[in-house]
């Protein structure tokens, strides 16, 4: 799909077309080998509609009391194993005909980071409570206004053993500062 905006009268830019390059003659022979290699006679009976057949399967299953309906095959899918063994190495030849030496069609792109690179991403700053502040939350309940990590941070500096939720953290932290 290619669009082309339509300019203005009053537009009088240069607009740079990129320059096509048109395939050589040995890429288009083994386009047609692999053309060649992946035909087959089409019968439109030999393709069942997938969402009709699952349909159909589950009707099945329902008027069989069965638990649970057959999945249906859905021919529609290319066969990608047989299509790879017909080839052989036919893909293989055409991607080095057509790509530049080194380039990797398969591989990832590498993701870009923000900003100019040079700044590192801030972790966040965990709030450091000393053995006086903990004895006052205790002492004047206010335990409970604390966040999670910040409870969970101070049973693993005191080797506490709490559960995940809030409420076991604070039963721990609570008898351990009565008891100390």
């Amino acid at each position: 799909f290619h669009l082309i905006f339509l300019l203005y009268a009053d537009d009088k830019r240069k607009i740079d077309f990129t320059e096509k390059v048109p395939a050589n003659q040995e890429q288009v022979n083994k386009m047609k080998e692999i053309i060649q290699k992946l035909r087959f006679k089409y019968r439109s009976e030999s393709f069942e509609n997938p969402v009709l057949q699952q349909h159909y399967m589950n009707l099945e299953a329902l008027a069989l009391d069965l638990m649970e309906p057959e999945k249906a095959e859905d021919l529609t899918v290319p066969k990608i194993e047989q299509m790879d063994y017909r080839l052989g190495n036919l893909a293989e030849e055409f991607k080095q005909l057509v790509y530049p030496p080194g380039y990797d069609p398969d591989g990832k792109a590498t993701k870009r980071k923000q900003g100019n690179g040079t700044e590192q991403a801030e972790k966040k700053a965990r709030i450091e409570l000393s053995e006086e502040e903990l004895r006052n939350h205790v002492h004047k309940g206010t335990l409970g206004k604390l966040t999670v990590p910040i409870l969970k941070d101070v049973c693993r500096i005191y080797k506490l053993t709490g559960g995940g939720k809030k409420q076991e953290l604070l039963d721990v932290i609570t008898a351990h500062f009565n008891k100390h």
